[in-house]
């Protein structure tokens, strides 16, 4: 394993209401990091390429779509999973 496959970064957010801490390879979409490092299975893979619409989530608000979006731009926001 390389040291750039070992690198972590870790980011605080508010998940459906709860502000939580979670650790994460830093090229992950949001989608990668709800569903493989916090275990919501609720938001789904679809096309990847953000045409379907199946991994919506709600981000202070807006819907957006998950598997366009960094992990680490969720840093201090507010999402909102279909499990919130």
């Amino acid at each position: 394993m390389t040291e750039r496959t070992k690198q972590k970064s870790h980011i605080e957010f508010t998940l459906n209401g709860e502000i939580i801490e979670v650790a994460f390879a830093p090229h992950k979409t949001l989608l990668e990091v709800l569903r493989e490092d916090l275990s919501l299975m609720g938001t789904k893979h679809g096309c990847e390429l953000g045409e379907c619409g199946t991994c919506a989530v709600l981000v202070d608000g807006r819907s957006i779509l998950s598997c366009l979006v960094l992990g680490l731009d969720m840093e201090g926001r507010v999402v909102e999973s279909i499990e919130g």
